[in-house]
């Protein structure tokens, strides 16, 4: 099984400037601090602070 986040800085923000989390079955840990370092330089203020789609496959 992997899984894609799909992370966007506003609902406006075009998709070749999404940040993509491509995880396979046990890489969030390797993958984890990259995650939070770029959702917190990234993030709006104001809520919703980000937009994020995930996206299952099986495997």
């Amino acid at each position: 099984m992997s899984m894609t986040l799909l992370l966007k800085t506003s609902k406006k923000t075009p998709d070749d400037e999404v940040y993509e989390l491509r995880l396979e079955e046990g890489e969030l840990e390797e993958l984890w601090e990259t995650a939070v370092d770029w959702i917190q330089e990234n993030k709006s203020p104001k809520a919703p602070h980000l937009y994020a789609t995930v996206e299952l496959e099986a495997g």
